[in-house]
């Protein structure tokens, strides 16, 4: 499988991350089908991010510091 996957079982619904002969969730034998889920990098695709700028030009938060003890 490619990325991470999920089984779930096609009579109740019941999730699991393994492939299991039996479902807990309703006790029905062979019911767990897999759902391969995007790996993180095939999720990033389309997903843009702000462009790089230099540091000085970030202007720091005005806030004060809390005192620790």
């Amino acid at each position: 499988m490619r990325g991470r996957g999920k089984y779930i079982c096609r009579e109740c619904g019941y999730e699991s991350v393994g492939w299991l002969g039996r479902c807990p969730g309703c006790g029905a034998w062979n019911t767990l089908i897999a759902e391969v889920l995007p790996s993180e990098e095939e999720g990033r695709k389309g997903v843009s991010s702000p462009p790089p700028v230099p540091i000085g030009s970030i202007i720091p938060p005005t806030e004060g510091r809390l005192e620790s003890a």
